[in-house]
């Protein structure tokens, strides 16, 4: 199971160049994500989600399309499609009612980040997360773990 954080920002971009940064320790092989998703709620209110697709999802595409391949053009169509569908039922993401949750808390020109993360070197994630200025809001982290998290971004 994944351990799920959010994350909360005081600026509507700071989310997304953070997520941008933990792609790249994500590409080094520090850490694995099973999800994310960036929430910004802008000066008048409204609120912009930016999902990602999950690993499962990405995974299920990839091998739909080849298989729709040898099939040809529509079977490359069909495999894409129902290989999405299959990785996406596997449930790895971010949980609905977790965002929702959040959503309540986020005020005008704020962004959240959230990550379903399956595995982690925490040196690593820490670094990452140190040039931001955010704050655990909720998590299935431990109170430890968390507590390093935020002095991490103070």
């Amino acid at each position: 199971m994944a351990d799920a954080i959010a994350i909360l920002f005081d600026s509507d971009d700071e989310a997304m160049l953070c997520l941008r940064n933990l792609r790249e320790i994500e590409r080094a092989g520090q850490v694995s994500f099973s999800d994310t998703a960036v929430i910004a709620r802008d000066a008048e209110g409204k609120l912009h989600v930016k999902n990602e697709l999950d690993s499962s999802t990405e995974t299920g595409m990839t091998v739909g399309a080849v298989v729709g391949a040898l099939f040809g053009p529509l079977g490359l169509i069909a495999g894409l499609v129902g290989g999405a569908a299959v990785g996406s039922s596997t449930g790895n993401g971010v949980d609905d009612g977790f965002v929702d949750e959040v959503e309540k808390q986020l005020g005008p020109d704020k962004s959240a980040l959230f990550l379903a993360i399956k595995e982690a070197n925490a040196d690593a994630l820490v670094g990452a997360l140190n040039p931001f200025h955010g704050r655990v809001i909720r998590s299935t982290l431990t109170p430890d773990a968390e507590e390093v998290l935020n002095l991490a971004m103070q």
